[in-house]
């Protein structure tokens, strides 16, 4: 029987955040993959095949609802968790809008946060992840990769 890996993909553009989410999203269980700009993230999209995404909606190079609409042009069927620090009413408009668009948001969590906040959240998500089906497993998915990575940003 195989088991399901389980992958986090995270952007967020706070260097500082990085090296939490990093070792939070591996404390959750996941395969991590964090990223700074919205560039990296697309490509780490296609070669990482995340069964989980964080998202932080305040972007310098791209609006957290124009991330939204590329994954829904995607057909991501990533669990998707919204993080930011702009007002609960914004976060949550912004989650209905990928609902809307067929994205499957399960939860969204304001800065600044808690880390045992987050890896609760992370926790849920990966519950919440659906199982690829045959139709949506890609080469990706047989390759291994490292429990973390980062993309697009310089490490500490």
């Amino acid at each position: 029987m195989m088991q399901k890996e389980s992958r986090l993909l995270a952007l967020d553009d706070e260097e500082s955040l990085t090296p939490l989410i990093r070792e939070i999203g591996e404390g959750a269980g996941f395969e991590v993959v964090v990223t700074e700009a919205s560039a990296p993230f697309k490509v780490a999209l296609g070669l990482h095949a995340p069964t989980v995404i964080m998202l932080d909606l305040h972007m310098l190079d791209m609006d957290g609802v124009e991330v939204l609409r590329f994954l829904a042009s995607e057909k991501s069927q990533a669990a998707i968790v919204l993080v930011s620090g702009l007002d609960a009413r914004t976060i949550s408009s912004a989650a209905q809008y990928g609902r809307r668009h067929g994205l499957n948001v399960v939860g969204t969590l304001q800065k600044p946060f808690m880390p045992e906040d987050l890896l609760r959240l992370l926790r849920s998500a990966k519950a919440a992840a659906q199982p690829p089906t045959q139709a949506h497993v890609h080469n990706a998915h047989h390759s291994r990769t490292p429990a973390a990575i980062e993309i697009g940003g310089q490490c500490s």
